[in-house]
């Protein structure tokens, strides 16, 4: 159940993560959507989906990926997907 909410609060950030501005390299705040969509998109946005993707549903016995999963060891790399997650969090909130 914690998976769940902790997911989807991932899910809500990467949804408000393209409506945010940033700040460039010269600290300029860019506000151009298609700009913010292009940077998130060419950073984190891996990542972040990710962490949010239900490997855990895919593992499960019965499954028609299981097989696929089980080759290569997904389950592994979601894990790390949501530690760097938590460890960009955790950047963010230091800077502030």
């Amino acid at each position: 159940m914690i998976n769940w909410v902790v997911d989807g609060s991932f899910t809500v950030d990467m949804v408000l993560t393209f409506f945010s501005c940033y700040q460039d390299q010269e600290t300029e705040l860019i506000d151009d959507r298609s700009k913010i969509t292009k940077n998130y998109l060419t950073g984190w946005f891996f990542i972040d989906f990710m962490s949010v993707f239900p490997f855990d549903i895919m593992v499960m016995e019965g499954s028609d990926y299981t097989g696929l999963v089980r080759v290569f060891r997904i389950s592994k790399i979601y894990k790390i997907v949501k530690i760097a997650r938590l460890v960009r969090l955790f950047k963010v909130f230091k800077q502030r």
